[in-house]
C-alpha cells in the first residue's frame, strides 16, 4: 500500500468557492481517511479551483472547466475507499473499495488526467 498522500485545493475566495472547497475536503476525508497525510486549503483569486494530489495537478477549473466530478461517476459513493497505489509517472491511481453495507470488495484503476 502507498503511503499517505497530501491533497492541495487552491480555490478562488473572492468568487465564493468556499462551499465547493469544503464539500470536496469533507468527501476526501470521509472516503480516504487515513490514506491522506493532509488536505491543504489555499485561498486564491482569479477564478481558480485547482486540486493537486501528491504534487500532481489532477483538476484545474481553467483546464477542465467547472468543479471536479465524483470519481467513477459516483459509483464509489457509500464505499470505504483505500488508495492502494499511485503511479506518478503514468498518472494512474489504483483504489480498493469496500461496501459499507455488505461484504463486497472491488478494485478500481483510474487515470488522474482524464478521470
Amino acid at each position: 500500500m502507498a503511503g499517505p498522500v497530501k491533497v492541495r485545493i487552491t480555490y478562488c475566495a473572492e468568487c465564493g468557492y468556499e462551499p465547493q472547497t469544503l464539500d470536496l475536503a469533507k468527501t476526501l476525508m470521509l472516503e480516504f481517511g487515513a490514506e491522506l497525510s493532509s488536505i491543504e486549503l489555499i485561498p486564491w483569486d482569479g477564478g481558480t479551483f485547482d486540486v493537486s494530489v501528491a504534487g500532481e495537478l489532477v483538476h484545474s477549473m481553467r483546464r477542465e472547466g467547472g468543479f471536479p466530478e465524483p470519481a467513477f461517476g459516483g459509483r464509489l459513493s457509500g464505499d470505504r475507499v483505500h488508495l492502494e497505489k499511485f503511479d506518478e509517472e503514468r498518472g494512474i491511481v489504483y483504489l480498493g473499495a469496500e461496501s459499507r453495507k455488505e461484504a463486497v470488495q472491488v478494485a478500481w484503476r483510474g487515470d488522474v488526467g482524464t478521470g
